[in-house]
């Protein structure tokens, strides 16, 4: 069935399988409900470097990629990039905010690397496993 028109039509990642279409069941409503809690939660602001390894027709992606538009955040895409590479853009820019899919955290968490301004790593779209949950980046 085509997508209805008005209803935002997304991709999963592909992080850990072939990307797929998902169809989105989120109410305007609850999505921004959930924008403002994001808001509170996450404090973005113009000085605060966001770093958005993932694709921007990835729900999560978008949303970063509103989020900092909404606050005039830098935002550094780097969908598709090696953990290291995004290690190197962590500590290049003094990123304060990663956004990212728990295989992709997971990845990042192999790797050896320094991100000595983070302070928020926002993982969604996925179960966080508690012990990745506890890990310190």
């Amino acid at each position: 069935m085509p997508p209805r028109a008005g209803r935002p039509v997304l991709m999963t990642s592909g992080s850990s399988e072939a990307p797929r279409l998902v169809r989105s069941a989120v109410r305007p409503g609850a999505a921004l409900r959930v924008a403002g809690a994001l808001l509170d939660a996450l404090k973005p602001h113009r000085d605060a470097a966001v770093v958005l390894p993932l694709p921007l027709w990835h729900g999560h992606g978008l949303a970063t990629l509103a989020l900092a538009l909404g606050v005039g955040a830098p935002l550094h895409l780097r969908a598709g990039a090696s953990p290291e590479a995004i290690w190197a853009t962590l500590e290049a820019v003094g990123a304060e905010v990663l956004a990212v899919v728990p295989t992709v955290l997971h990845r990042l968490l192999a790797a050896p690397g320094n991100a000595p301004r983070l302070r928020v790593v926002l993982s969604g779209s996925a179960l966080l496993s508690p012990e990745i949950g506890r890990a310190h980046v």
